[in-house]
Formats: structure tokens, sequence, C-alpha cells
């Protein structure tokens, strides 16, 4: 959301996120790291993109126009967290 209203992000935010793929890399599937990185990648490139208003947010969420950037990455931590064996 913030990558929607702002056009430059906060480097202590993005310090963050790295921070946080770095963790995945040592313990996630490669495809898990894989769509991580097309998140942060996704987040990085809205920020060059316009601003949006409130009206225009209230818009895209209410037509479903607003893309969850996280839905897959979810589903597939979702089904690695599944698979890992229970002791």
């Amino acid at each position: 959301m913030d990558a929607l209203v702002r056009d430059q992000a906060d480097p202590s935010a993005l310090v963050s996120i790295y921070a946080l793929l770095s963790k995945m890399r040592m313990a996630s599937d490669p495809t898990v790291i894989e769509n991580a990185e097309t998140v942060v990648a996704t987040i990085l490139d809205t920020y060059s993109h316009p601003n949006k208003t409130f009206p225009e947010l209230r818009d895209l969420t209410l037509n479903r126009g607003l893309v969850d950037p996280l839905l897959t990455l979810g589903e597939i931590c979702r089904d690695e967290l599944r698979d890992l064996p229970s002791h």
C-alpha cells in the first residue's frame, strides 16, 4: 500500500524487507524464495508508478482491481509448512 501512495520508499523498510528475504533464503524452498523475490520486485516497481489517491484505492479495492502481491507467496508458504515433517 505504501508503494501505491508514495513515490519513494522508506530506506529502513527496504532494509527490513531484504533482511527478511535473507532469512528466508536460509530456510525456505527455492520456490518460496523465487516468489518472495518477485514480491520485492513488484513493491519496488510500484514506487515508480503514479501515486494513487484514496478514492482510486477505494475503487481498486471495491472493484477487485487491486492485486494482492502476497497472495501467491502466502499460498506457497502454507504448502511448504504443511509439507514439513511433524515431530
